[in-house]
């Protein structure tokens, strides 16, 4: 998980840490660290209380950091110094804690130790599945199989969602801005986001609402929030338009 502040980072030359195991399950020199964390933690227990969640949060940060994520507040300068930074970056943690619904954070953590275990054993999740190209069939727009397909179809589009990947910028185009807000087509100027909304308006039946959920990045998210606020989210209700954030990085 990233860190609000800043620090050097190792050189090539790195000490090899001893792994042997103490009394809390944990390597010797993460419980030595450990040890220093939970000082600083201490000694911001007012500030993390003061955050929306309380005590919660407090109790958060101290289980992250008996799971080997320490290095969230061990840069932390004193208290008194950069706390509105720090306060945001227990708000981050609070709202990520909340976001995975499979046990929070510490599910996350636990979840994503498995899969790199298993993948560091060589483990395929997809050992006994034997891989086949499903039979389809060509359609000709208008004839009559298309038309019975588009009815099969329209039927049961109104039980899924669309899943709109917007986490990169149009550098490799040319284009400073965001890819969703440059146009299909000159003659109309309709940019790409508005002629996708439009696509699942035209689909989903009346009284539903198809759900949109857009994935963006950093460098996309306000852009993206801007373009579709000034534009009345293109005819979608807003509440069927979902922002999907970005994931914690761990420390193994």
């Amino acid at each position: 998980m990233g860190n609000c502040f800043s620090s050097d980072e190792e050189g090539p030359t790195k000490k090899t840490v001893e792994t042997t195991t103490s009394t809390s399950g944990l390597p010797i020199a993460a419980s030595r660290n450990n040890v220093a964390v939970t000082s600083i933690l201490d000694a911001h227990k007012e500030l993390i209380e003061s955050s929306s969640g309380k005590g919660a949060a407090w109790l958060l940060a101290n289980k992250l950091v008996s799971e080997g994520q320490g290095h969230i507040f061990k840069q932390w300068p004193s208290p008194g110094f950069d706390d509105d930074k720090k306060l945001r970056q227990v708000e981050q943690l609070l709202q990520l804690d909340a976001s995975y619904s499979a046990g929070g954070l510490l599910g996350y953590l636990e979840n994503a130790k498995l899969l790199l275990q298993e993948s560091r054993q060589g483990h395929n999740p997809f050992a006994g599945f034997t891989p086949s190209v499903p039979k389809g069939c060509k359609l000709q727009y208008g004839d009559r199989e298309f038309v019975q397909c588009e009815k099969l179809g329209m039927q049961e589009v109104n039980k899924a969602c669309f899943v709109l990947v917007a986490g990169g910028l149009g550098e490799r185009l040319g284009y400073s801005g965001i890819k969703v807000a440059l146009p299909t087509c000159l003659a109309s100027d309709i940019c790409f986001l508005d002629y996708y909304a439009q696509n699942i308006l035209a689909m989903q039946a009346e009284g539903v609402q198809i759900p949109l959920a857009i994935m963006t990045s950093g460098d996309t998210h306000d852009k993206t929030k801007t373009l579709l606020e000034e534009n009345n989210f293109f005819g979608m209700e807003p509440s069927q338009v979902r922002g999907c954030g970005i994931g914690p990085i761990l420390s193994w």
